[in-house]
């Protein structure tokens, strides 16, 4: 098993066959300790099934290259929880652990001069009863003392750590509440994978590594109006950026976690697209803009073929445009001529690409609650409407959130975690996109999930605004 910190790596097999539970112990020191200054003994996690175990690495670190000799604590366990032993990885040094009360265990780590940190190694080792179940246990050092290579006492303080009983995962991806899961994947499994894999705040655990170590997961569709299908692969040892990522995109219904192969489907159809200068063949637009295209505006022009009306009409009408961000922006005047034939032949040919006016559509909230993260998921999200330089108010930029579209819904995730998104009412986010016509508010279904800091869901008070065409 690997566990991933910052770049710190700690590495151990795991012992088939102990049926017990093993915590880890970290001193940190700073390079000078003075008056105000100590060493922090931190007791880390655990996490094993009950009659079973894990082994979890007992390691002293040290800063700035100070010489670190030892340490010891006193810790408090829990009434159904035992101690067994402490161990020393290396022969240079010696680890003492004794029970000083029914509840109380002392332990002391000592090491010769010359050691290395990846050296000064230990394991306290803790047994579960048979009948264990999921109950979540602290334990907390007191006492705490450390010492340096010339037996000097080192300032030191503890930070209590944290004992599970794990179970199997049900479901991939359920990693909320830590430790033990809840049986269902919503957007607070994902604001606790973002802690764990991208800032560090919460440590990972063995359960993590079950549940929520997703990638990588090879595509085995690949289909782009498909929903994607990710096979887990059991992952790569790691909780990280790509965990969170595909998380939210499983959320966000874009994709699922399945080894199974894309379904025989139907394309989407240019009728669905609505792309400006995409006519031909009449009533059966095939989604892009070629010489048939020039052709049927050309016979409209001079009258060849029966006038077009309606989407026809709207499709057809590219002339006058004008240059914007590297494509041609049709305005039309509400005719079919010559140059509407000739921004069509430019654009079939590879010379341009026409693209409608960019509108916005604005997603307000007045009462923010104190999220910290948020989805919101607009169903009903045309085909046509073409994204463009949506603004997340207050998203962290390259980090878990971002928009997932597939089958007519639009997602948006957002995480500030741990600060709020907005401290009062305000713009949400803007959903700047490109078409023949303004969407409606009305025609979109709105839902929002939101949670604060204390992963509780809350409810925002938004509204959906059409702010109409961007300035040109």
């Amino acid at each position: 098993m690997s566990i991933k910190n910052g770049s710190t790596t700690m590495t151990r097999p795991i012992p088939a066959t102990w049926p017990c539970l093993v915590v880890s112990i970290l001193l940190l020191t700073a390079s000078t300790v003075s008056a105000g200054e100590a060493s922090m003994v931190q007791v880390g996690f655990g996490t094993g099934e009950a009659g079973e175990g894990i082994v979890i690495e007992l390691s002293l670190a040290e800063l700035h290259d100070e010489c670190l000799a030892g340490f010891q604590l006193d810790l408090e366990l829990p009434d159904d929880v035992s101690f067994v032993s402490a161990l020393a990885r290396s022969e240079a040094c010696i680890t003492v652990g004794r029970m000083t009360s029914p509840t109380m265990v002392r332990v002391g780590v000592a090491c010769t001069d010359g050691m290395t940190v990846d050296e000064i190694v230990a394991e306290l080792i803790l047994e579960l009863p048979p009948d264990a179940t999921m109950d979540l246990y602290m334990l907390t050092p007191t006492n705490v003392s450390a010492a340096d290579c010339d037996g000097r006492p080192l300032l030191a303080e503890g930070q209590a750590g944290q004992l599970a009983v794990a179970q199997d995962c049900g479901l991939l991806g359920d990693i909320y509440p830590d430790l033990v899961g809840d049986g269902v994947v919503d957007l607070r499994d994902l604001v606790l994978a973002r802690r764990k894999g991208v800032d560090g705040s919460v440590p990972v655990n063995l359960r993590d590594f079950i549940c929520g170590d997703l990638d990588p997961a090879p595509q085995t569709c690949r289909r782009s109006d498909r929903v994607a299908h990710h096979c887990p692969s059991g992952g790569d040892g790691s909780i990280g950026l790509d965990d969170a990522v595909l998380l939210r995109q499983v959320l966000a219904g874009r994709a699922v976690l399945t080894c199974d192969p894309c379904l025989a489907g139907i394309p989407g159809l240019g009728d669905v697209l609505r792309l400006p200068g995409d006519v031909a063949p009449r009533g059966e637009a095939d989604g892009e803009v070629d010489v048939a295209d020039v052709v049927l505006l050309l016979r409209w022009s001079v009258g060849l073929e029966s006038a077009p009306i309606g989407e026809e009409a709207l499709r057809g009408d590219l002339a006058p445009a004008f240059d914007q961000d590297g494509r041609r922006i049709v305005v039309g005047n509400e005719g079919i001529d010559i140059g509407d034939v000739v921004e069509a032949l430019r654009a079939s040919v590879g010379l341009q690409t026409l693209a409608w006016p960019k509108r916005r559509l604005a997603l307000r909230v007045d009462d923010p609650a104190s999220m910290v993260a948020y989805r919101a998921a607009f169903e009903g999200w045309p085909a046509w409407a073409e994204l463009e330089d949506p603004t997340l108010v207050g998203c962290l930029d390259g980090d878990v959130g971002g928009l997932d579209e597939i089958d007519g819904v639009l997602t948006v995730t957002c995480l500030t975690d741990p600060d709020p998104v907005l401290d009062g009412a305000g713009d949400l986010l803007l959903l700047d996109y490109r078409g023949p016509e303004a969407l409606s508010p009305d025609a979109l279904a709105l839902d929002v999930e939101a949670v604060n800091d204390q992963l509780t869901p809350v409810t925002p008070v938004v509204a959906t605004e059409d702010r109409g065409e961007v300035e040109r």
